[in-house]
């Protein structure tokens, strides 16, 4: 089989229209540039749930140049359906038989199963590469959070911890040795920040093949200027539940008297067709409450400009954390947890307060109570050129697939005069 060159078969559970969470919209904005910087043909497989299509059912669409084909997930998916799905295997070789990309690119790809992996190499002579957006290839509830919604602090995964935590070990034990037999089919493993990569590799992943490649952010606009407030806006878009501090955050205003401040929340869930804002309208807290609809990488300056503080207590060592980088660069203060790659862009008491992982309130009350104190109207922060582009994320995985790729042609013409 002669591989086409700079095609690019790019796997992720959510796409456009569905631009829910980091990796899509990472996957989504650096398709976009690959198809229009670099020339490449960039077609994307990824997954949608309408009941009132037959399961399987596949769709097909474009946006931003790139040609998407969408496979309809039964409602009724079982433990071992999220790992291995032989029926969406099957799909995505026959169009990766016929597309012939010479990358395979896949993000993240729960609910849709990896034994698709074993086909493309076994058929097909792509290139697999794999970005580890969380912990799902190491963890079996993907964030490593205990069932009491904590982070459980492991480094080297021990399954005598894990087996206090899962339902059910032995199927626990065969889903990690699954994983782990389909991750040897991966020719290069990508990872949005060190950290991330560090526990990958202390976990068994081989430190040669892996690679940081740093999630990049939409830059803000020439005209950006954050709008003047008389009181402090303190931003949240991290949805609802313990693991980006949702439970925290409504706790801690709740117990806080002052209302000379407004919190700006992001309804993210809306891009889904859902709501989780209630909680928020139905509170007793007392500073102004201002709901926002879910922003678009387009509109997501409207957003930052509302705000002078963004809260980030995220309850997990985060592989990234792309809203805190979105921030960063629009002259915006973080709250964040010490959690993992976050804080790679934070400096403490410079353009952040870093407070520990814990449920204990009083961490994220006494950094809020700090950022009532400050006056926010001209702050600037002095690191923001650190921050990674969309371009220059693009730039280096463009750099690491060629090198992936001249990787391969060099070792066939050295077994050739072998």
């Amino acid at each position: 089989m002669i591989l086409k060159s700079n095609t690019l078969l790019s796997i992720n559970v959510y796409y456009s229209p569905q631009s829910f969470g980091g990796a899509t919209i990472v996957a989504e904005e650096v398709n976009a540039i690959l198809t229009s910087d670099y020339i490449w043909d960039v077609m994307v497989i990824t997954s949608y749930r309408d009941d009132s299509c037959i399961p399987y059912h596949i769709r097909k669409y474009k946006s931003k140049g790139v040609t998407i084909i969408a496979i309809n997930l039964p409602k009724d998916l079982s433990y071992e359906d999220f790992y291995i799905n032989d029926k969406i295997a099957d799909i995505i070789s026959d169009i990766a038989i016929r597309f012939n990309p010479s990358i395979t690119h896949i993000h993240s790809i729960q609910t849709m199963g990896a034994s698709f992996m074993r086909n493309l190499s076994l058929f097909t002579e792509t290139k697999i590469v794999l970005t580890l957006h969380d912990c799902w290839w190491i963890c079996e509830r993907q964030f490593m959070i205990n069932r009491e919604g904590r982070y459980c602090f492991q480094q080297k995964i021990d399954p005598m911890t894990c087996m206090y935590c899962v339902d059910d070990i032995n199927r626990y034990e065969k889903r990690s040795k699954y994983l782990s037999m389909i991750s040897k089919y991966v020719d290069m493993f990508l990872f949005p920040s060190d950290f991330h990569r560090e526990l990958h590799i202390t976990n068994g992943y081989p430190a040669e093949k892996c690679f940081t490649n740093k999630n990049g952010v939409r830059l803000p606009n020439p005209e950006y200027k954050k709008q003047k407030s008389p009181v402090i806006r303190f931003g949240f878009t991290g949805g609802p539940g313990k693991i980006k501090g949702y439970d925290l955050i409504l706790k801690v205003f709740q117990e806080i008297e002052l209302n000379n401040y407004e919190l700006v929340v992001v309804d993210g869930a809306k891009n889904l067709g859902k709501s989780w804002s209630h909680a928020f309208k139905n509170s007793n807290i007392k500073g102004k409450i201002r709901i926002m609809p879910a922003f678009t990488q387009d509109t997501m300056d409207d957003f930052y400009k509302h705000i002078d503080v963004l809260l980030f207590p995220s309850q997990w060592k985060e592989s990234f954390g792309l809203t805190v980088r979105e921030a960063l660069v629009r002259n915006i203060w973080v709250i964040s947890t010490d959690g993992g790659g976050t804080t790679e862009d934070l400096v403490d008491n410079e353009n952040a307060y870093i407070i520990p992982i814990s449920s204990n309130t009083d961490h994220l009350k006494e950094a809020i109570f700090k950022c009532i104190d400050k006056e926010w109207a001209f702050y600037e922060n002095e690191y923001a050129e650190d921050i990674i582009s969309y371009h220059r994320q693009a730039e280096n995985l463009y750099k690491l697939y060629l090198n992936l790729l001249n990787t391969e042609e060099k070792d066939h013409q050295l077994a050739q005069e072998v």
